[in-house]
């Protein structure tokens, strides 16, 4: 690899440069897409196995035509062409992604585009290295390339996942989208000219059908070559029923493992495929190229038969020792066929034998991915029989049956309707299904407890470690969304919920987070927020959020210190704002606990008042005119009141601050009586971490919702699906057939006793029990 002819070759390097870094880049794809799909838009087996088909389908379907447009153009155009739309295609995920406009239909039509530019760039590319270099090179050049694309892919999958931890699955495809444009510009750069193409067969006939057909009966005209093709098509649909729909889902939701452990596993994996390579030519030299071939395919299909031990035992291990072994064999096959295909076919139609060949032997892909879908699909069936509570009705609904089927709810029937079939059935006799709930107020990277602002001025990794220690406790409350309204900037200038965000998005037994940056206040409110000055400072500052990567924003309308009753702000002010993050196509909240807070908050149409403490009637109609929600804290205030007993903090424990705290709780308590009584859609929030109380204690809201005088039905609304639309989660908080099954079941009846909600006894998160 490091010595030879073409060290020298200018034109040479620019293609195996390009080619370099477009295959370090599909590493990342090869990890990223899947990992977007499976815990950001919660998809399954059968949606991930059919996201894997939809990339292959081109090989079947477009092998042939592919090969005979590469034999009647110039191939380095078809290739900067490809390269281009597969730019293209793929940098609309981030894209979409930062728009909040990522669906899992997207990545469908990216998986088919990108499938079929493969195509075409690969069947070019194949044929393109024998015009650059003269023939005696041309080993060198195929060495170089292949020990290059096997040390992308022993190094790729570990930096992927890497990579997908730090900045995310949907923005990590970003690097491959830049990789491709990396590889079409240096292709530009090459100026070894192209001659013009030829194309012919074996009896001087031209014509589209004619040259695809000759290839067609090279191959099936020849005992070893059709052979060779039944053997790899059928490893290929095997293989694919595991890797293509079910291997990843088996990680990440089986045995919850994180996007970097699955990184390092591929990369284990890769280090088999480089040694494989190494060693291809020896093993074939010492056993020859028939027991090679057979020996090879027996011992990685036995690899594969042994990857379910994970499931019981050290699953790091057994996937890294599979893989490994896997990864050692496939090249070991590969090379021994490829070259005996080539030493029995004709110079004259290697192309278009090649070409064929890639569309028999790929053309399994994507139906072992899609088989491996349906079949992940099966396995994954889980009845519940209960009662079930959903927020709209304000009866329990009896004897209900619940069918979970790839990680999502197939259908929801009174129990004599329901046929489990072959399924799981959890016998919820005495519990009711509710939906995951919403926490729509709460700060992840805070304590909670009485010295909660304190506590913010923590160091960055101790407050990222209370975060983790938060997202399991509202996993075992059955809290699956948490709506993070503000956190405490780290050393880089960013939102440390940001990053926390990201971790816990790359773990199946975590909630889902959605967060808003660091609080943004007006000068001298707390030394942990972002200082702005007037309106104009507002709006920056709010599309400065939203660039560093935040789901919405929030501003403080209360004065530092509560140091009189005046917002600091304008309506205009607060307008601004806005308008700047709704061009955006994002939320915008405010935190207002004062009454002229919840006006500005109220007339310039935030969509949501945070706490709204002090609500009056003609505040609360102007809330329902402007469709600006409220999301009600009571819990704050109770927790309050238990420090008179528990701290010796003056303010909780004087008389005077007795007096206060029981006049701010009756007000609070009032104002969600008038959001009600003017119909404002309200959700809740424990606003555990940055409020004093702990996470997991949504329940508390619901008590005191009641007892603010909701209904129960519409209290428990409050706590999922209300703050599923304050989310912009269509499917947060609801329980529909098709929805994520994402649920709780709870010992008792929470529409006639909230404190149900505190007896958690089954958490499930897309289809798998977490508690």
């Amino acid at each position: 690899m490091f010595r030879g002819k073409l060290w020298r070759h200018a034109d040479f390097l620019k293609l195996w440069t390009g080619e370099t870094v477009s295959v370090f880049g599909s590493q990342v794809t090869l990890l990223a897409v899947p990992t977007v799909a499976i815990l950001i838009l919660h998809a399954g087996p059968f949606q991930v196995g059919l996201l894997s088909a939809l990339e292959f389908l081109a090989f079947p379907t477009l092998g042939l035509v592919a090969g005979v447009y590469a034999d009647r153009l110039r191939r380095r155009p078809i290739m900067i062409a490809c390269d281009l739309g597969r730019m293209l295609a793929l940098g609309s995920i981030p894209l979409a992604f930062v728009l909040n406009l990522l669906t899992l239909e997207q990545l469908y039509v990216v998986a088919l585009l990108t499938g079929i530019f493969t195509v075409f760039f690969d069947v070019s590319y194949q044929s393109y290295l024998p015009v650059l270099v003269d023939r005696p090179n041309l080993i060198e050049g195929n060495t170089k390339l292949e020990i290059t694309r096997s040390t992308a892919q022993v190094a790729g999958p570990a930096v992927a996942g890497f990579l997908i931890q730090l900045i995310g699955g949907a923005k990590a495809v970003a690097v491959d989208a830049v990789s491709f444009l990396f590889s079409a510009l240096a292709l530009a750069l090459i100026k070894t000219p192209e001659p013009e193409p030829r194309p012919s067969t074996a009896s001087g006939a031209t014509g589209f059908i004619p040259e695809m057909r000759e290839g067609i009966e090279v191959v099936f005209g020849s005992p070893i070559l059709w052979r060779i093709a039944g053997c790899t098509a059928t490893t290929n649909l095997g293989s694919n029923m595991i890797f293509g729909a079910v291997l990843l889902v088996f990680a990440y939701r089986q045995l919850h493992l994180s996007a970097g452990v699955v990184g390092v596993i591929f990369a284990i994996t890769s280090v088999g495929g480089l040694a494989g390579a190494l060693i291809a030519a020896w093993v074939a030299r010492r056993l020859g190229i028939g027991p090679t071939l057979g020996i090879s395919i027996v011992i990685g299909g036995l690899a594969l038969l042994a990857t379910p031990i994970a499931a019981v035992a050290a699953p790091v291990v057994v996937l890294a020792v599979t893989g490994f072994i896997g990864g050692i064999t496939n090249p070991i096959y590969n090379i021994a066929q490829v070259s005996l295909r080539q030493a029995i076919t004709p110079d004259r139609v290697q192309g278009r034998m090649n070409a064929t060949m890639r569309t028999i032997v790929w053309g399994t892909i994507p139906l072992g991915a899609f088989i491996g879908g349906i079949l992940g699909t099966s396995i994954g069936l889980v009845q519940t029989i209960a009662c079930l509570a959903d927020g709209h009705a304000s009866t329990l609904q009896l004897g209900v049956s619940l069918m979970i089927e790839n990680g999502r709810i197939a259908w929801i029937r009174p129990n004599e309707e329901a046929d489990a079939g072959g399924a799981e059935t959890l016998d919820g006799g005495g519990a009711t299904i509710v939906p995951a709930l919403v926490d729509a107020h709460s700060h992840l990277t805070m304590p909670g407890g009485s010295h909660w602002i304190e506590r913010g001025s923590d160091p960055p990794d101790r407050l990222r470690e209370v975060a983790r220690r938060n997202a399991g406790r509202l996993t075992q409350a059955g809290i699956l969304w948490a709506r993070d309204v503000g956190s405490p900037s780290g050393p880089d200038g960013l939102a440390i919920s940001l990053h926390v965000r990201q971790e816990l998005a790359a773990q199946a037994s975590a909630p889902y987070i959605r967060v808003a940056g660091t609080w943004i206040a007006t000068d001298g409110y707390l030394p942990m927020t972002v200082a702005v000055k007037d309106g104009d400072d507002l709006a920056a500052a709010a599309v400065a959020q939203l660039d560093s990567g935040t789901d919405f924003v929030k501003i403080m309308l209360d004065p530092p210190g509560r140091s009189d009753d005046r917002c600091p702000f304008t309506v205009d002010d607060v307008r601004k704002a806005c308008e700047a993050v709704h061009r955006r196509g994002r939320k915008i909240t405010a935190h207002a606990t004062i009454l002229d807070g919840a006006r500005v908050g109220a007339e310039a149409g935030v969509d949501s008042i945070e706490h709204g403490m002090e609500l009056d009637d003609g505040i609360a109609a102007t809330m329902r005119a402007n469709d600006v929600a409220l999301v009600s804290t009571l819990s704050v205030l109770a927790s309050w009141a238990t420090f008179e007993q528990t701290t010796r903090i003056e303010r909780f424990t004087s008389e005077e601050g007795k007096r206060r705290l029981i006049a701010r709780r009756e007000g609070a308590l009032a104002a969600v009586k008038a959001a009600r009584r003017a119909g404002v859609r309200i959700a809740a929030g424990s606003d555990f971490g940055g409020g004093s109380v702990r996470a997991g204690h949504l329940a508390w809201e619901v008590e005191l919702l009641v007892e603010a005088g909701l209904e129960p039905h519409e209290a428990l609304a409050a706590v999922t699906w209300r703050g599923g639309e304050l989310l912009g989660i269509d499917h947060a908080g609801r329980l529909r057939p098709g929805d994520p099954a994402d649920l709780v079941l709870v010992h008792g009846d929470p529409l006639s006793d909230p404190r149900a909600l505190w007896r958690v006894w089954a958490v499930f998160k897309a289809g798998e029990r977490l508690a």
